[in-house]
């Protein structure tokens, strides 16, 4: 009860000071003790934090450099410990080009295969990301590597809290993520599930992300916080695993009844998730994304991709 009740208090309190300061609504909000979020405007990413007891883990930096900004200040309001890591669960621009307004002092970590992307990758991706998200947003955002790479599994001690950093598989990316707390029962799943929005799927692998939930599903959880969307229960997992089963099981049937790509992204309507964001805007990629699988593997391409190994 006390819990709840110092919670409710430090959303106001810092909320009180957003709005005297005329800045942008979003606060940090506790979830569990010295476990917040930072949540994204509009559908725009999350970015978590938990603070320890030498420091802060910041988990993704916030989608724009002025967002990382506002977070690093939020996070002082709450504390005088410095940020000692931020964790990238994925590659993309949204959870990475703001890192450097976080300054870290112990590094960035991230999955092997996030460290490859954004050396081979990470410059055409900016272009794409300023170009989406407008030049005035993106003013400053710029590639910074990760310091600190694993293939499967990476412990964060920090007192009473402990984060497990692990990799179950390809979904979103060939490289994410997901940050666990078990003594807290907190799973942050970066862009692994989103919370009524659609997800963008240029770098995705459909069909193994649905086995990637299905994994994560078993974790002792009282709270999820996806990549984008309302953090929640269990319920956040099943419902976007639910999204991903209903759009390949549409596509499937299309692809085996010799409909053409083109039609398909026509054709294929899923009305149970059209109030979700992006829905007309992304459904026609998704639809494509699922299509181009089925005729990979079709061709003979693997399904399934094994863990990297250990360096």
């Amino acid at each position: 009860m006390g819990y709840h009740v110092t919670a409710i208090l430090t959303s106001v309190f810092v909320g009180l000071l957003a709005s005297v300061s005329g800045a942008r609504a979003a606060a940090l909000e506790a979830i569990a003790p010295d476990v917040y979020v930072f949540s994204g405007q509009s559908g725009d990413s999350n970015a978590g934090v938990v603070i320890g007891d030498q420091g802060v883990v910041v988990i993704d930096s916030s989608p724009t450099p002025e967002t990382a900004r506002a977070l690093a200040a939020e996070i002082k309001r709450l504390t005088p410990k410095p940020i000692l890591y931020v964790v990238f669960t994925h590659a993309h621009g949204d959870h990475t080009f703001s890192v450097h307004e976080l300054a870290p002092t112990k590094g960035i970590i991230a999955h092997v295969y996030t460290k490859d992307y954004l050396a081979q990758h990470g410059a055409q991706h900016l272009k794409a990301y300023r170009e989406r998200m407008g030049e005035t947003k993106t003013q400053g955002a710029k590639v910074t590597l990760p310091t600190i790479t694993f293939p499967d599994m990476y412990s964060i001690p920090l007192g009473k809290h402990h984060i497990l950093l692990f990799y179950q598989g390809r979904g979103h990316t060939r490289g994410d993520i997901v940050a666990y707390l078990p003594t807290a029962h907190v799973l942050f799943t970066g862009d692994l599930a989103s919370a009524g929005r659609l997800p963008w799927m240029g770098d995705s692998f459909v069909k193994e992300w649905q086995q990637t939930l299905d994994r994560l599903a078993v974790l002792d959880v009282t709270t999820i916080v996806p990549g984008h969307g309302k953090w929640g229960g269990m319920p956040v997992l099943k419902a976007f695993r639910e999204y991903l089963t209903d759009l390949y099981s549409a596509v499937f049937v299309t692809w085996m009844i010799n409909r053409p790509i083109e039609a398909a992204k026509k054709e294929v309507q899923l009305p149970k998730y059209d109030s979700w964001l992006r829905y007309k805007e992304w459904l026609p990629a998704n639809v494509e994304k699922v299509y181009q699988e089925l005729v990979a593997e079709s061709e003979g391409a693997p399904s399934y991709e094994t863990m990297p190994p250990a360096p």
